[in-house]
């Protein structure tokens, strides 16, 4: 799938940078571009991609703060611009539009959105958004943008998939080793996914299109991205199957982008391999696993050709997540940080925050 990507804040920019760079060593550029934007100059300057600062006139250059609603209003107001600048970037070939952004942040988390719904005003390609989640460590302020920022991002991209920070990184890592870490994991798994459709010269059992990972990701909402690895050594056939297996499980199970319990609507399972050892029964079995685990018949799978590979790499993606015990607490905590605000301050300056005891978003 031939993606263009936008970042939006410091998060947004690196992670789109990662990802373009990725696709770059894996040479199937199915990551066509990348552009920023962002309100901080320092986070925009050493990025090595086209980018674009909004707010120039407002905020100097220095960021929002960690102020979303402030982002919201910049980027409303330069949205014109932004758009132009994406269009020149954009070729004629892109399949979707990603937009990655950090949620818990300021600019990603309050322009993202709005970048987002502008988009899809504009394109008829998919819109899609990876929206990373603060860790249980990180800020009250940070879980209160998050779930404000999610909650309008549902509504303004065509699905949006969530990458929690709670599921990689070392505790023992220095802040900006951790976030590096998270962001190489993510754009390793989403390079690997948005490969599949461009495979040209290599025969595979059933080769996974663009397609089915827009089907997958057509019911909107929420969705999530589970990876797995098995080095693999034998050349018989019914243990390379199993080997599929396992690995599908362990994609589902420790290797998912979100923690916690999740169902979903919809299922892609993608087996990436050597073609010779590959069989169709193997896709099957994953296939199998996916359908009893998600308890859904709408699932897809096929294969990507990697020749001489001594790896099966397994890429699940879920569509329309229905439960989500992570989701469902990052909206609880920031629902509660909202309501305690909303104690300290008079009727006037909350009266925004809720509507019918749920989460209003941004926009």
């Amino acid at each position: 799938m031939k993606s263009f990507i936008v970042g939006v804040g410091q998060c947004g920019g690196k992670l789109a940078t990662k990802l373009i760079d990725r696709s770059a060593k894996r040479s199937k550029h199915s990551v066509t571009g990348a552009f920023a934007v962002n309100t901080a100059r320092a986070d925009l300057d050493p990025l090595p991609i086209d980018k674009y600062l909004i707010g120039q006139d407002i905020v100097r250059g220095g960021g929002v703060g960690g102020d979303n609603e402030h982002a919201v209003e910049i980027m409303e107001r330069d949205l014109d611009e932004v758009m132009r600048e994406v269009a020149d970037n954009i070729g004629i070939e892109t399949e979707a539009i990603i937009v990655t952004a950090g949620l818990g942040g300021g600019t990603g988390s309050g322009g993202a959105p709005v970048l987002a719904g502008a988009l899809r005003d504009d394109y008829e390609i998919p819109v899609y958004a990876i929206g990373v989640l603060p860790s249980n460590t990180e800020s009250a302020l940070r879980t209160r943008n998050a779930g404000r920022s999610l909650t309008s991002l549902q509504k303004n991209a065509d699905a949006t998939l969530i990458v929690d920070n709670n599921t990689w990184g070392d505790e023992d890592e220095s802040l900006a080793g951790w976030y590096d870490t998270i962001n190489t994991e993510i754009a390793d798994q989403f390079t690997l996914l948005f490969n599949a459709g461009e495979v040209r010269d290599e025969s595979g059992e059933s080769v996974v299109d663009t397609s089915e990972v827009i089907n997958t990701l057509d019911v909107g909402g929420t969705a999530a991205i589970g990876y797995g690895e098995t080095v693999v050594e034998l050349d018989d056939e019914d243990e390379y199957t199993h080997n599929i297996k396992v690995t599908t499980r362990e994609a589902l199970s420790t290797g998912l982008s979100v923690s916690g319990d999740v169902t979903a609507e919809t299922g892609l399972v993608v087996v990436a391999g050597d073609p010779k050892r590959i069989s169709r029964e193997g896709i099957e079995k994953a296939q199998q696993i996916l359908e009893d685990e998600l308890d859904s018949f709408r699932i897809r799978g096929g294969d990507l050709p990697l020749p001489g590979s001594d790896k099966i790499q397994v890429i699940v993606l879920l569509g329309g997540l229905q439960e989500s015990t992570r989701i469902d607490s990052l909206l609880e905590d920031a629902a509660d940080i909202i309501e305690t605000q909303q104690l300290n301050e008079s009727d006037d300056e909350s009266e925004n925050y809720f509507e019918n005891d749920d989460i209003d978003g941004l926009l």
